[in-house]
C-alpha cells in the first residue's frame, strides 16, 4: 500500500480535520481497498464515529503519486 506524505496534508485539508484525525484510536480506522485509475490511487478507509456506532467511509485520492 503506498502511504499518504504527511507534510502534504495540512495543505489539502482544514486544520480541524486534521486535528481530528489525529485524535482517533488506532482501532477507529480500518483500511477497506485500493482502487486504482489512470493517474490516481484511491485509498478507502472505514471509520467509526466517536459519537455514535455508525461507520462513515473515507477516500484518500492520490493523483500522479
Amino acid at each position: 500500500m503506498q502511504t499518504v506524505n504527511l507534510n502534504n496534508l495540512p495543505l489539502k485539508l482544514h486544520p480541524i480535520d486534521i486535528s481530528r484525525g489525529w485524535r482517533y484510536w488506532p482501532g477507529y480506522i480500518k483500511y477497506n481497498r485500493r482502487e486504482n485509475e489512470e493517474n490516481k490511487i484511491h485509498q478507502i478507509y472505514e471509520v467509526e464515529s466517536e459519537s455514535s456506532y455508525n461507520f462513515y467511509k473515507v477516500k484518500i485520492t492520490l493523483i500522479d503519486g
